[in-house]
């Protein structure tokens, strides 16, 4: 090739460069490591002294030797010959003293070991230089769910920690960094993404960033931004974004749940008999729940909600209420309030209590002897049995007059009530014959109902009287 360069040169050219012999310049290539597919980039050729012959060449990135490069440009110095093997597509300046090259709309054929080749003094020199073409960011999408969600579509996502959320962009070289942002809080920033080869060209690849997001309770509405560069300048502006809306909803929780009137024990206490409206409150969630109530597990009609308040988070507290008129088989029975949302999946959160119906005994029971002495003690026993709970009382009456002091009343169990027993140490005297014994329980201003006992016979000493006939 060299010899055949110099075959074209006249007398004149060949007493130039036995004149320059000796000189020896050393090439310097300068110009961008990488350069964007589709634009134009150059390479300037720096000499370093006068020189005959300049030559643009282009070789596979893996080569190092210049006798397998191709010629791009060629320039005879002195004569001005030049050969360019595709102008539309390079451009070369002989009177730039940097003999810049333009490669022209750049393509990926383009990366590729860049030489520079120059004679003078009848020695050849040369440089080389890489050059690489990047293909920035042209798509991206953003995946939650296995659903690919358009720039600035709405999502819903349940708050809470760990949500997976991915960003792809496809057909770039060299691989991206994502950078993820929380209503323009920082997430994640310059983070590389997983590189797999392009399906449509080898030379590419497709670049995705997977990443768990911790999504708060508030504000109702935040956006999540996913943004992708492959930029190596240096500069890590995002190229491409995509960004979704998070419609944040809260499902109720068991934590945030209550039975009003609850006791620490998870008992709710109720009047036997009266009609009594069991309060649940559901709070801070979005949007407000639907609350349904169970009585030993099976569901049950009727209740109302009112309706919900919300903050300034837009977080609504939801109350509702059911009524029961508890009969005494309803003692022990489990209420319990669910709550749901129409994001609720699964088990869903509730709240239970186990009622204690309060109602007084069954109708006591007097045991003792209708016939009695005058003057003389005798006992009398009043049992109730099923009352609840265990401060019942049992008074002691004669005809309507309460006896005093009232004895004790003592309490014990009875399944999951309470017997309630008082033993009466009653004296009779003769104008108690034929009075009735009676015997009630009450509680504060609840009364059940009464024994009675008698009418009792007291036996009274027969008296003599002594008679004054005169």
């Amino acid at each position: 090739m060299k010899s055949q360069i110099l075959s074209h040169c006249d007398s004149r050219l060949i007493v130039l460069l036995m004149f320059l012999e000796g000189v020896t310049a050393q090439p310097v290539i300068s110009g961008d490591t990488w350069a964007d597919i589709g634009l134009d980039t150059s390479l300037s050729c720096s000499p370093g002294d006068a020189i005959l012959l300049l030559r643009w060449g282009d070789g596979s990135l893996n080569n190092d030797n210049i006798s397998s490069m191709s010629t791009i440009v060629r320039v005879v110095i002195p004569t001005g010959d030049l050969i360019n093997r595709d102008e539309t597509h390079y451009g070369f300046d002989p009177n730039d003293p940097l003999y810049p090259l333009t490669i022209k709309q750049v393509t990926l054929d383009d990366e590729a070991k860049y030489w520079c080749e120059v004679f003078v003094g009848g020695v050849y020199r040369d440089d080389t230089k890489e050059m690489r073409i990047r293909v920035p960011p042209a798509t991206i999408s953003l995946t939650y769910k296995n659903t690919i969600y358009a720039d600035q579509a709405d999502v819903e996502v349940i708050a809470g920690d760990g949500h997976q959320f991915s960003c792809e962009t496809l057909g770039i070289k060299p691989n991206a960094d994502f950078t993820w942002t929380l209503q323009g809080t920082p997430l994640y920033q310059g983070l590389p993404g997983t590189a797999t080869p392009n399906s449509g060209d080898s030379r590419l690849s497709d670049s995705l960033s997977a990443v768990s997001v911790n999504v708060p309770e508030s504000p109702a509405v935040q956006q999540l931004t996913c943004g992708a560069t492959n930029r190596q300048d240096g500069n890590t502006d995002t190229e491409k974004d995509t960004s979704v809306t998070i419609q944040v909803k809260v499902p109720p929780i068991s934590s945030k749940m209550t039975l009003q009137g609850t006791n620490s024990d998870g008992t709710l206490s109720v009047d036997e008999g009266l009609m009594s409206t069991i309060t649940c409150v559901v709070m801070g969630t979005r949007p407000s729940a639907d609350i349904k109530w169970f009585l030993n597990g099976v569901m049950q009609s009727g209740g109302t909600v009112s309706p919900p308040s919300a903050d300034s988070d837009e977080l609504y507290d939801t109350t509702g209420s059911w009524w029961i008129t508890p009969t005494r088989n309803n003692h022990k029975d489990e209420m319990m309030c669910q709550a749901s949302t129409p994001q609720s999946h699964g088990d869903l959160p509730k709240v239970t209590a186990v009622l204690n119906v309060n109602g007084p005994p069954d109708t006591p029971s007097i045991t003792g002897n209708t016939q009695m002495t005058e003057n003389v003690q005798t006992s009398l026993m009043c049992e109730a049995d099923m009352g609840f709970p265990d401060d019942w009382s049992l008074h002691w009456f004669r005809e309507d007059t309460a006896i005093t002091p009232n004895p004790t009343t003592t309490p014990s169990s009875s399944g999951t009530r309470f017997m309630f027993t008082s033993t009466l140490d009653f004296t009779p005297i003769r104008e108690y014959n034929g009075h009735t014994i009676k015997c009630g329980a009450q509680k504060n201003s609840m009364s059940g109902s009464t024994a009675k006992l008698g009418p009792i016979d007291v036996q009274c000493e027969l008296s003599i009287l002594s008679v004054d006939p005169y």
